[in-house]
């Protein structure tokens, strides 16, 4: 499979302040666009996928994010894993508006850059007549994290600023069961993440 995407988005904002009789207008473009291709091949009880995606920002940045994995099917059993690399740009918002909440005034960054992500998980299923249990361990690790950063205090303002801040990590593992019963069907999932950034 192979194939291109296009994403245009346009934002206007016009924000009033009631104590300063100011109308603040914002906004701007963010134009991404990507290629894509993926495959898959089966050898004996195992099948193997890749894939790869070539990403256009829309601030002067590209990212290459590479995919790929392995099942074996084993009876009513099947073991998989897989790794990825992904990102996430800055929303319009985040580049370029500015927001007052009471005394804190966040503003924006138009020189944000993607966040990024690089994970790896495996797991196993089992596949009865009527029932499907499924276990799935992961673990990613994130850079570039954008968040709110204070860079001064006074009483009478607080001033942050959207900026790429620290590098994080999530894992956990994932369980589900499905079950059915003629025209009913039973669904229970539970999900453990424990998700930090780099401080701890």
């Amino acid at each position: 499979v192979a194939g291109a995407d296009v994403d245009d988005a346009h934002g206007t904002s016009e924000d009033f302040s009631y104590s300063t009789l100011v109308l603040k207008r914002s906004g701007g473009t963010l134009l991404q666009h990507g290629i894509f291709g993926q495959g898959d091949i089966r050898w004996g009880r195992a099948r193997f996928y890749g894939g790869l995606r070539h990403q256009f920002t829309g601030q002067g940045d590209t990212f290459l994010s590479p995919n790929g994995g392995a099942t074996v099917g084993l009876g009513q059993f099947r073991l998989r894993a897989s790794g990825y690399r992904s990102f996430r740009a800055p929303t319009l918002n985040e580049l370029y508006r500015d927001f007052r909440v009471g005394n804190a005034l966040t503003q924006a960054n138009p020189g944000l850059i993607p966040e990024q992500l690089v994970g790896v998980e495996t797991g196993a299923d089992w596949i009865g007549e009527n029932t499907h249990v499924s276990v799935t361990l992961f673990r990613d690790e994130l850079t570039h994290l954008i968040g709110n950063a204070t860079l001064s205090t006074s009483p009478s303002l607080i001033l942050r600023q959207r900026r790429n801040l620290s590098d994080g990590w999530s894992r956990g593992v994932e369980t589900s069961v499905i079950h059915k019963w003629r025209q009913w069907t039973a669904d229970a999932s539970y999900l453990f993440a424990d998700a930090r950034l780099s401080t701890g």
